[in-house]
């Protein structure tokens, strides 16, 4: 008869309004730790794939700068680079301009300025 009272004993305080009030109170904390963690993942695993596109293009970007200095190694294509970037050119060579009127936007047969707009001009702040 002990034994089930003993045994009574215990389902009562395990059914008891604070035991289960603690009980629903866990289980409450850990579904919303859970749903923290997994928010944190999935914000962690895009950021990753983010950091990994950018080390590829990185990665891609040192590629093609390495093959750009291995090339300029090479006189033919250093001297071809410096004429593009600098407008060089070796003695006895010329260059030539074309100039289309369209798509410049230049108005080549502008007036000149007034002598009064080449004042103004000069006295002008940078």
């Amino acid at each position: 008869m002990q034994v089930y009272q003993e045994r009574r004993r215990l389902r009562n305080f395990m059914r008891s309004r604070a035991v289960l009030f603690f009980l629903s109170f866990l289980v409450l904390f850990l579904f919303v730790t859970s749903i923290k963690m997994s928010i944190g993942a999935y914000q962690a695993s895009k950021a990753r794939k983010v950091s990994e596109e950018e080390y590829q293009a990185l990665t891609d970007q040192k590629a093609h700068l390495d093959k750009k200095i291995e090339d300029l190694n090479d006189d033919e294509v250093l001297e071809k680079e410096a004429k593009i970037r600098f407008n060089a050119t070796l003695p006895g060579e010329k260059v030539l301009i074309i100039v289309e009127h369209d798509s410049s936007g230049l108005n080549i047969e502008a007036k000149p300025a007034s002598i009064w707009e080449s004042i103004k001009n000069f006295f002008r702040l940078p």
